[in-house]
């Protein structure tokens, strides 16, 4: 009885012995005798894996995100917004491979490209704003040139912008400023591939005079139909008429029958204020004096003295939003005549 239970005794240490030394060997085969330098991958605070180099693992991604660098003509994708990758020393030589990692990620979030967000907030009340995504700061800048475009001469713009406008003298008008009522703030980001970033300017240029990309209204010309009458007819004034398609430049313009032509209704994202100074001549009719002359015959009457029309010169400032006069303020008045 005895011996038997110091054979069982003898038993239990050899398992524990040979178990602790499959354990130390497994260790041993995992670990090194000196520290190595690895790179934990957090996303939004929480660690998803561990890699061997961070330049590795960013050529992988942008090898494996060729399609997004061919739809938005880049070069370089990165890694989406809440994942940080941080340097560590370890023993433990468990690595993730790259492509472990990467899957991860995409499984939550999209892969990001640097560009601008635009942020356009109506002064009068902050809670309405939009933000617009673009690759580059041109694109929008384009993009708003050629909205200003739709409510101002372009001749006369081209001259506001160069410093080349005639100086009004005894009359005529000039540009005196061109704003807008929303306040515009530019910021370089990264932008998740999930948002819609525009590459176009023609594409951006709709949106911003719109307010969408959908498809616009048309409407095909009968005959007999004028300028006038098709923008009465969809609810649109000339002036937005002719802004929707730049192609007229007058309500006197002639269609044909079986145009085409553009009704949608515009509803612009950013709101163009110009300000313009004028000088005009205008005519102040004479005032009409009648005296009586009790000597004079009843139902007799003759002229006494001509009149003659005056002639004033007047300044004044509009203010048009989106084409449309918003404000006139009388400056001052001289009598030339």
């Amino acid at each position: 009885m005895v011996e038997n239970n110091k054979w069982s005794f003898f038993t239990i240490l050899l398992v524990i012995f040979l178990s602790l030394s499959v354990f130390l060997l497994t260790f041993c085969k995992g670990t090194n005798s000196d520290p190595t330098v690895v790179y934990t991958v957090y996303l939004d605070g929480k660690a998803i894996g561990t890699i061997a180099s961070e330049d590795s693992f960013n050529e992988f991604v942008n090898t494996k995100e060729d399609e997004l660098k061919k739809k938005y003509n880049v070069d370089t994708v990165y890694t989406p917004r809440g994942v940080e990758i941080k340097k560590n020393l370890t023993y433990n030589n468990f690595i993730n491979s790259d492509e472990q990692v990467y899957n991860k990620i995409i499984s939550s979030k999209n892969f990001t490209v640097r560009g601008y967000q635009i942020m356009i907030v109506n002064p009068d009340d902050e809670n309405d704003s939009e933000i617009i995504y673009v690759l580059s700061k041109d694109i929008f800048d384009k993009a708003v040139e050629n909205t200003i475009k739709a409510f101002v001469d372009k001749d006369q713009y081209d001259k506001f912008v160069s410093g080349t406008q005639e100086e009004v003298k005894d009359s005529g008008s000039m540009i005196e400023n061109i704003d807008f009522q929303e306040t515009v703030t530019y910021k370089e980001t990264l932008i998740s591939t999930d948002e819609k970033i525009f590459t176009d300017v023609d594409e951006l240029s709709k949106y911003l005079l719109y307010g969408t990309l959908d498809k616009q209204e048309t409407y095909i010309v009968k005959d007999d139909d004028t300028i006038e009458s098709i923008a009465n007819s969809h609810k649109l004034n000339v002036q937005e008429f002719l802004i929707a398609n730049p192609e007229f430049t007058s309500e006197n313009n002639l269609l044909y029958e079986s145009q085409e032509v553009v009704v949608g209704l515009i509803n612009p994202i950013i709101s163009v204020v110009v300000e313009k100074h004028s000088v005009e001549e205008e005519v102040k009719k004479y005032a009409t004096e009648i005296k009586y002359d009790d000597e004079l015959i009843i139902g007799y009457s003759y002229t006494e003295r001509e009149g003659e029309d005056g002639v004033d010169k007047v300044t004044r400032k509009y203010q048009y939003i989106n084409g449309q006069l918003a404000d006139v303020a009388l400056v001052g008045s001289v009598e030339v005549k």
